[in-house]
């Protein structure tokens, strides 16, 4: 299968996660498109995961990030 959309989440929360995923992908399909939406709920994971990768940011199309994560991380310094 195709996708139009790579899209990176990342939230603490599995919960809430799990239920907003829900109508996000009703969205992307109202909109003719197909998402690949991949989860971590940490920001440390994540920060590693694309230390990791060579194309680093430029594997997502679109991040969701938490403001507020857990172990101290904030939303604002991953993007930075």
């Amino acid at each position: 299968m195709r996708y139009d959309i790579r899209l990176m989440w990342v939230e603490d929360m599995p919960k809430w996660y799990i239920e907003a995923k829900e109508i996000i992908e009703m969205d992307i399909e109202d909109l003719s498109l197909s998402a690949d939406i991949s989860y971590i709920n940490d920001g440390k994971t994540l920060l590693e995961k694309l230390y990791r990768e060579q194309e680093g940011f430029k594997l997502y199309d679109i991040f969701f990030i938490d403001y507020a994560l857990s172990q101290g991380v904030i939303g604002s310094n991953i993007i930075k």
